[in-house]
């Protein structure tokens, strides 16, 4: 039996077995999940739950800010571009029936999606299950020549963090763990020419110079699974004409 769970597709044998696996789509992704796994029955409290596959620890609400009853932090998964990993928990339920072990499944897979894609829960925290979009943001004028600032904005169920960006160029120091965790670091990070050689790309794709005068200009990025991004315009001017 399959049924989609928060952080991929959860498949669960009847006497309590629950695997949960991520499947890898254009680029590998690594970080922490955070699952649930919650009572069962007429019984209030968390089961017991045994894991392997997977380094695993209690979700802690005061440190995540993510509030989640029974929820577990899952780290330790690196999925390669394309494949999957599983971790898989052996939970101590007694369901009646089929029905009330899918109900069951279902309820903590989406207790898991209500968590991570609650609105009012700030901080990095598990993005690869939360992040849900990323904005390219430049300066509305650059002059030539210089390099462009870049700044990759991440996009949260609550809008967009712009007090902790996923990236920008040009880069200065080690990549974030919020980086490393939705595309490997700077492996899975590229810029490109949006308006006909304006712009010049160095040779690893990450920085990027403004070279022409153009009223209107973007620069085109890749971030992860994020492959279609692109800035808002902006224009390249001369340093003569820069304080008009």
């Amino acid at each position: 039996m399959k049924v989609a769970g928060g952080a991929g597709t959860r498949t669960d044998d009847p006497v309590g077995a629950s695997t949960d696996s991520e499947s890898g789509r254009g680029l590998a992704c690594r970080g922490t999940r955070n699952n649930a796994l919650g009572p069962h029955g007429c019984t209030s409290t968390c089961p017991a739950v045994t894991w392997d596959g997977a380094s695993v620890s209690r979700n802690q609400a005061s440190i995540t800010g993510l509030d989640v009853g029974c929820g577990w932090k899952v780290s330790g998964l690196e999925v390669p571009a394309g494949g999957s990993v599983q971790a898989t928990a052996t939970v101590s339920v007694s369901p009646a029936d089929q029905d009330a072990l899918d109900a069951w499944l279902r309820a903590g897979s989406e207790a898991t999606t209500a968590a991570t894609q609650d609105p009012d829960v700030k901080g990095t925290v598990y993005a690869v299950q939360r992040l849900k979009g990323v904005e390219v943001r430049t300066p509305a004028r650059v002059v030539t020549p210089s390099p462009l600032k870049i700044t990759l904005v991440p996009v949260w169920a609550g809008g967009a963090d712009e007090l902790n960006p996923l990236y920008v160029s040009p880069a200065s120091g080690k990549p974030s763990q919020m980086l490393a965790a939705v595309s490997g670091g700077e492996k899975g990070v590229r810029f490109s020419d949006g308006c006909g050689g304006a712009l010049a790309v160095d040779s690893a794709g990450l920085t990027v110079t403004a070279l022409q005068i153009t009223p209107q200009c973007t620069v085109r990025a890749s971030v992860g699974n994020f492959t279609e991004l692109q800035s808002p315009s902006f224009g390249i001017t001369s340093r003569e004409n820069s304080s008009d």
